[in-house]
């Protein structure tokens, strides 16, 4: 009976594996985790889009889903060429979650649905949350070298990317990871708003034990740019299972001070921890903007 329980809990997490796949090529999606945000670029003019979280339950094997946004119309982006297609919930201009705000962690699957007047899919895009995090950046003088660095330190453990469950012993391959730091003031040091690791500085694991999920992001600056650093705001991102692809984008934020989550840019549905908060509604609830068997049947 143990051995029957653990072949149908093993198909269950493989369905939910092969379930979630990036987006395609002309679509992203970007979940900004410290801000509860996310947004989605190549989305289909005039069909309303609804962004999902959904959280992996290991006892049921399934995902449920913790909150929904509002329709949103995609907009666009009158500084670029063409449609851009964009779906911002909880920023600024965006749309915003409805009844909660999730508290979004790694692991956690983001899924945008657009559907046309009829009520058939078009659209059914996801992604899984990355698992990393980062601290905001500091300044440290090398006196072997003589000169400054910029210093941000952060983790990547593995997680399996259909469910986001951890994965004991492994971290996330250094190619599918940047870190930058960014100050609109710009840095003396490169002449750019942003230092980043694949240009300006290095990306390292703290140890060569794969169990060992801390990393260290390095730039040497400039002494006049100290200050610049010290106020700038970090993001870690993981760049997704195909990075040159571009598709799909997890980025962690920090600064000295730290990144309120919650309800931002206009909205006001309360936080998930806040008590006031009320779950999300059952699948098949008048209210529901996607099917059942497309968020709760994986």
């Amino acid at each position: 009976m143990a051995l029957a329980g653990a072949c149908v809990a093993a198909t269950a997490l493989a369905s939910a594996a092969v379930a979630d796949t990036p987006p395609p090529a002309g679509h992203e999606i970007k979940v900004f985790p410290a801000r509860d945000s996310v947004v989605g670029r190549g989305y289909a003019a005039d069909l309303p889009a609804v962004v999902s979280v959904l959280r992996y339950d290991a006892e049921a094997a399934a995902f449920a889903v913790v909150s929904r946004s509002e329709p949103i119309l995609p907009q666009d982006d009158p500084d670029t060429p063409g449609f851009d297609g964009i779906v911002a919930v909880n920023l600024a201009d965006g749309g915003c979650w409805r009844r909660v705000t999730p508290d979004i962690a790694a692991g956690d699957r983001v899924r945008i649905v657009q559907r046309d007047a009829a009520g058939a899919v078009l659209t059914n895009d996801s992604t899984i949350t990355g698992s990393v995090t980062a601290a905001a950046p500091k300044v440290v003088f090398d006196s072997a070298r003589k000169r400054y660095f910029a210093e941000v330190k952060g983790s990547a453990p593995r997680i399996t990317l259909g469910t986001g469950q951890p994965v004991e012993g492994a971290r996330v391959p250094l190619s599918q990871l940047q870190v930058r730091i960014v100050n609109d003031d710009g840095f003396a040091t490169n002449g750019r708003r942003a230092l980043v690791t694949s240009e300006d500085g290095t990306l390292r694991y703290d140890s060569a034990d794969p169990a060992d999920a801390r990393w260290t992001a390095r730039f040497p600056v400039k002494a006049i740019d100290v200050a610049e650093v010290e106020a700038g705001l970090t993001r870690a991102m993981w760049l997704g299972r195909d990075p040159a692809a571009g598709t799909e984008t997890t980025v962690f934020e920090d600064r000295a001070g730290g990144i309120k989550g919650g309800p931002r840019g206009g909205c006001s549905a309360p936080a998930e921890d806040d008590p006031q908060a009320e779950v999300a509604p059952a699948a098949g609830a008048p209210e529901d903007d996607v099917p059942a068997d497309m968020e709760l049947a994986e």
